[in-house]
């Protein structure tokens, strides 16, 4: 049974027909207040900035300069030899000890989990392929 019925709207009361989303009304808004419309509504913001305004000041920043984002450190860590399990209390051991930060620590220990499902995956899907192959 279908949740909505053919050609009826599944939010009768949702935004009407040509309505307008917000980002096209303050254009609209920007294009009858600033001569020039938006480029003309930035001038006046450098303006402003130019004269020593914060608020226009900080605008302009952050309209020109990326978002900070952040990144982690590269370390060097030792990995040994051995299973899941082995390499993972390495970690453990290597954040208790100061060696490596928590959340580059957590980061491997995700990695480390990921493969372990993987490995589990592929474990399972060659299971099922040899329990096919014998009902053939």
């Amino acid at each position: 049974m279908a949740k909505f019925s053919s050609g009826s709207s599944g939010n009768p009361n949702g935004r009407p027909k040509g309505a307008l989303n917000k980002r096209t009304q303050v254009r609209k808004a920007i294009e009858k207040v600033y001569e020039g419309g938006e480029e003309g509504f930035w001038i006046a913001v450098a303006t402003q900035a130019k004269e020593g305004d914060s608020t226009s000041q900080s605008m302009l920043a952050a309209r020109l300069t990326p978002p900070y984002r952040a990144s982690t450190q590269c370390i060097e860590f030792d990995m040994p030899d051995g299973d899941l399990y082995v390499r993972a209390k390495a970690v453990l051991n290597a954040i208790a000890n100061g060696d490596i930060p928590p959340d580059i620590g957590s980061g491997l220990i995700q990695s480390i989990n990921s493969t372990a499902r993987t490995m589990e995956i592929i474990s399972l899907d060659e299971r099922l392929t040899l329990l096919e192959g014998s009902l053939k």
